[in-house]
């Protein structure tokens, strides 16, 4: 695979752009509405691809109680940040259009929700 057919994948652009601005852990990448299934394999890919780096940082411990696991996170390379700039074009527009479907299908279950309620009428 090659960094275009990449940026085609579904949730490659989303990763790219929700780390443009700084690194972040898996968690906080899966509030970007990517399901674990895709994110964990596209972050995969895009480390093979050299766009983005992972990180494994070792926690403060308090106490041996209290010893926690290490925290990774993700990070856009130099390589990675040039993508994301090579794709500016068509960038903002896709995240508006994902953004309208997202918008699309809360309405289209409300509209479910009324036709529902007006079933249970009859």
């Amino acid at each position: 695979m090659n960094k275009k057919e990449f940026v085609r994948r579904v949730g490659a652009i989303e990763i790219l752009c929700g780390l443009s601005d700084s690194e972040k852990s898996f968690g906080e990448l899966k509030e970007l509405g990517i399901s674990s299934g895709t994110l964990s394999k596209r972050l995969k890919e895009a480390i093979r691809l050299g766009l983005i780096k992972q990180e494994v940082r070792q926690q403060e411990v308090r106490n041996e109680k209290d010893a926690l696991k290490p925290k990774v996170v993700y990070k856009l390379t130099e390589e990675g940040r040039d993508l994301l700039k090579s794709i500016e074009h068509v960038k903002e527009e896709y995240l508006k259009i994902k953004e309208e479907i997202g918008r699309l299908k809360e309405e289209v279950k409300r509209k479910e929700e009324e036709i529902k309620k007006l079933l249970e009428k009859l």
